[in-house]
């Protein structure tokens, strides 16, 4: 059955190796103004580049219901009915309008357009800052603030301490970020987490909720149960969970597995070098994956990978693009004052995205937590690469990598719970509910 199952993959993988489709050049030279075919070769152009580095190009048909080269195609048809005086700017707003606001937040997809101002950041980073789309809601009523945040945000010195500075002096109605209750004493406490920020916030955001986290712990040592609310976390800084809430926790290492498997165009290539020459640390200017993560010293060929990992929940049809893949570890340990011994229930809901969907992923992998709510919101492919269109000066950037788990369920698609929302009741009403019945 195994050597059969392998066999379909192997010739799924023979069928996509050739797929490169490689198209002719059609570039406008230095002041030519772009034409409707300038346009059009743009549009191939970003499908070209991804079909062949956009790992999760299949997850967004079956999981997000979003057809990408449909979207393509529909903009293509746009473009060739467009009037004559079709320009550089209609085709910008066509371009955002057509898939920034489907595709984003899915694999960390988003347009960067050269208008915006870069910032300088260290080598080997992205090259330009994201909208901060997830930013723009609260300043509902508030335009004249807004433009204002982004001018400053879009400069070249603007940090995150910059941002935690302007909402901390111009919002006074956020909630915080870290809440945390006795709901019985002795029995049951509740860690409320609604973001994993960054280590350099301004103001002591994060030495504020480092230390209301470090107190609440020890507070809770001897609990029976500790439940842990991740539910709408956007994401944040990936360490944060496994250094300040895992670590505290554990009495013992918890490790977790995770593949990645990738396609070969040549703007993977350029991440992850040759297959024989991947490695992390010092890698000839290739970016590494991440420091967080221990990585096999080489890039395999998928089927190596298959062959030796029994994954049932593949999807088969997804790896045709995939010829090469690797295997990743993450690991939390302990703190020397650990010694929590009690129940640990994370709660989870569809709005878990990025860093939260790691947290999610990681603490149900290790056997950390029992996770009870809804499946998690996804949007996790590893690195983060950047595509060009040359005409129309139009960057955008998107996760490369097709991330597992040890299943071989991709992160993209979320993580299922361990046990998921009883009729009528949310996530923390099903757990005191599950609490109740163990007792």
């Amino acid at each position: 059955m195994k050597l059969f199952f392998t066999s379909i993959i192997f010739l799924l993988l023979l069928a996509g190796c050739g797929s490169q489709n490689v198209i002719e050049p059609y570039l406008a030279e230095e002041g030519e103004e772009l034409t409707r075919e300038h346009f059009l070769y743009d549009l191939n152009h970003f499908e070209y580049i991804l079909k062949n580095n956009l790992g999760l190009l299949d997850v967004a048909y079956w999981h997000n219901q979003i057809d990408v080269l449909g979207m393509i195609d529909h903009m293509r048809n746009e473009v060739l009915l467009a009037p004559e005086d079709f320009g550089i700017y209609d085709f910008r707003h066509k371009f955002s309008e057509e898939f920034v606001n489907t595709l984003f937040p899915f694999a960390h997809f988003d347009v960067l357009f050269p208008d915006v101002e870069t910032i300088q950041v260290p080598q080997g980073s992205l090259s330009v800052r994201p909208f901060p789309h997830d930013l723009i809601p609260l300043f509902d009523g508030k335009e004249e603030l807004l433009d204002e945040f982004l001018h400053y945000y879009f400069d070249t010195r603007c940090t995150t301490s910059f941002v935690a500075r302007f909402f901390a002096e111009n919002f006074d109605d956020i909630p915080p970020l870290v809440e945390s209750f006795i709901i019985e004493e002795g029995r049951i406490a509740l860690l409320s987490i609604r973001q994993f920020v960054n280590h350099d916030m301004a103001l002591g955001v994060f030495d504020d909720d480092m230390r209301q986290i470090t107190t609440f712990i020890q507070q809770a040592q001897d609990f029976d149960h500790l439940i842990i609310d991740l539910r709408g976390n956007p994401s944040g800084d990936q360490r944060y969970f496994l250094n300040h809430i895992v670590s505290p926790l554990i009495n013992s290492p918890k490790t977790a597995d995770i593949f990645y498997f990738t396609p070969h165009g040549e703007y993977a290539r350029r991440f992850t070098g040759e297959p024989e020459g991947f490695i992390t640390g010092d890698n000839g200017g290739r970016r590494s994956l991440s420091a967080d993560f221990l990585v096999d010293s080489s890039i395999r060929p998928t089927i190596d990978i298959l062959n030796e990992n029994y994954m049932p929940e593949i999807k088969i049809e997804d790896f045709e693009r995939l010829p090469y893949g690797f295997r990743g570890r993450m690991q939390a340990l302990p703190q020397s004052n650990s010694n929590f011994n009690g129940n640990i229930l994370l709660l989870t809901d569809e709005h878990m995205y990025s860093g939260a969907q790691l947290a999610a992923w990681f603490a149900k992998e290790s056997g950390f937590a029992t996770l009870v709510g809804d499946i998690t919101g996804g949007h996790y492919g590893g690195a983060l690469i950047e595509g060009y269109l040359p005409n129309t000066g139009i960057s955008f950037i998107f996760d490369m990598f097709y991330a597992t788990d040890s299943h071989g369920r991709p992160l993209e698609a979320g993580t299922i719970p361990h046990y998921f929302n009883l009729p009528g009741l949310d996530a923390l009403e099903t757990v005191l509910h599950l609490i109740s019945k163990l007792e």
